[in-house]
């Protein structure tokens, strides 16, 4: 399958693309207008072909606010047969997924990734096992480096902290992405005693190619009686684990390249309290109930009321390498 990676951001169009089995990643900037026309042009050589992923992330100030919707029917008109866009307004999925493969890739114990943009900037702190220790993310009408790097930087645990929540025991290293990450990372490094920046040849670009390293996210919700036994709470998980699969399945991928977690919704009957609770497929809902009234301290037996059940699937896509992986291409 070639997975491909279209970055339409308020200073130009670009685009990444990967294929197995190699798995190597081009890129390149299409000289269009920054416009809906332009960026037609931007699709045209994956239009009605089989066996194309295209991945569209819009931070351009203009159009940063169309739904999903009006995305899917752009893709539609062009006859892109697997489509799907990115970048809700405090979506970290990009960084996160570019933290994660070069935690793993550099086998760096703690790395903080901050991209800045044009108008928006997302920071993610993740162990060397791409377990998350930190995240942040946030728009803005005008760069402000100060108030970025206090922002970026209260995202960050200090070095005590992340020895207990983590276990880091190494010091912080700092990535900064984007046309205005590598500054913002000199200004957080100088914040935290030991951190050191670190560099990577094309972190100009990586928020465009670490589209293809974003996890793809997918949620089911149900409503649930208000007092269900253990039969009904997990037939309400089966019917959305139904869900997941076919959506999965329509993605193009199967349930081994997926994550799922499973929540149930719970409120007092007068409404004070609500709780959300992740659990198994058969879970018992009076368990539920008395771990609700322990963590909000309620005396025992006071009525709890289901409110509904969610699943959260990831679909975890192959993520080709960042490291001597990047051939840029002139077109």
């Amino acid at each position: 399958m070639k997975r491909v990676a279209i970055d339409f951001g308020t200073n130009g169009i670009r685009v990444a693309e990967t294929e197995s089995p190699d798995g190597r990643i081009s890129f390149h900037r299409v000289d269009v207008p920054l416009t809906l026309a332009g960026l037609a042009t931007a699709f045209e050589p994956f239009a009605d072909r089989h066996g194309v992923e295209v991945t569209l992330r819009c931070t351009n100030r203009r159009f940063a606010r169309q739904s999903a919707e009006f995305w899917n029917a752009f893709a539609a008109e062009r006859n892109c047969r697997w489509f799907r866009v990115l970048g809700e307004p405090y979506d970290t999925g990009v960084t996160q997924g570019v933290a994660r493969q070069l935690a793993g890739e550099q086998r760096l114990e703690c790395l903080a990734v901050i991209d800045v943009g044009d108008s928006q900037a997302s920071i993610v702190v993740v162990g060397h096992r791409g377990e998350l220790l930190g995240r942040g993310a946030w728009r803005f009408f005008k760069r402000n480096v100060d108030r970025i790097v206090a922002v970026a930087s209260s995202c960050i645990h200090n070095e005590s902290e992340l020895a207990e929540i983590g276990g880091v025991l190494s010091p912080l290293n700092v990535l900064g992405i984007g046309g205005a990450g590598p500054d913002i990372a000199n200004a957080i490094v100088e914040r935290f005693d030991g951190a050191k920046r670190i560099d990577h040849e094309f972190s100009e670009i990586l928020p465009s190619v670490g589209i293809l390293h974003a996890d793809i996210p997918l949620g089911f919700e149900r409503l649930l009686p208000q007092s269900p036994d253990t039969r009904q709470l997990r037939d309400c998980f089966l019917q959305m684990m139904d869900d997941a699969y076919d959506a999965i399945t329509r993605e193009g991928y199967d349930m081994d390249d997926a994550e799922c977690d499973r929540t149930v919704f719970m409120q007092s009957a007068d409404g004070k309290h609500e709780e959300a609770r992740s659990c198994p497929m058969d879970a018992d809902p009076m368990q539920l109930a008395d771990e609700f009234r322990t963590v909000v301290g309620m005396p025992e037996n006071t009525p709890i009321h289901f409110v509904g059940c969610h699943v959260a699937v990831w679909i975890e896509p192959v993520k080709p390498a960042l490291t001597g992986n990047i051939v840029m291409e002139s077109l």
